[in-house]
């Protein structure tokens, strides 16, 4: 029965459901199994929830290394009507150094540079965070502006 409920820790952990693996774990533990066996899901438990803490803190992109800036393309619309402004923008830095996972958070005036934005963001390339010696997904924020030169 033990083993059957840290199982069910494991699964739940892997869900990133941390309150029920906490529930599995302490039940597990109270019908006897070896402290060790606890000890060892107890921390699988912390580990995930420290990964989780790490992949979901947004930095911003100014203190990651660039290795490649794309430039935005400037609407013609916009800048035909002299229009200037910027978008803000949330993303991942695989452990590539690639960017994925871009989502736009928010933009002024709305929805005029979104595009071009993205299209540019999606080419750039940085290097890679690495944390214990292994790169990682890390999230991302930055204002593109847009200025007429």
């Amino acid at each position: 029965l033990g083993r059957a409920l840290l199982g069910e820790a494991r699964d739940a952990i892997g869900r990133n459901d941390f309150a029920a693996a906490q529930r599995w774990i302490a039940e597990a533990e109270d019908v006897g199994m070896p402290t060790a066996d606890v000890a060892a899901a107890n921390a699988e438990l912390v580990a995930a929830r420290q990964q989780l803490q790490q992949r979901s803190q947004v930095v911003a992109a100014g203190t990651l290394k660039r290795v490649r800036t794309v430039e935005p393309s400037y609407p013609r619309e916009a800048r035909d009507r002299n229009i200037t402004g910027w978008v803000e923008l949330e993303f991942t830095v695989t452990p590539e150094g690639t960017v994925s996972d871009i989502r736009v958070t928010d933009s002024q005036p709305a929805a005029v540079f979104d595009v071009a934005a993205v299209e540019a963001l999606n080419k750039w390339r940085f290097e890679p965070v690495r944390r214990d010696g292994a790169a990682v997904d890390q999230r991302a924020r930055l204002r593109m502006r847009f200025q007429i030169e």
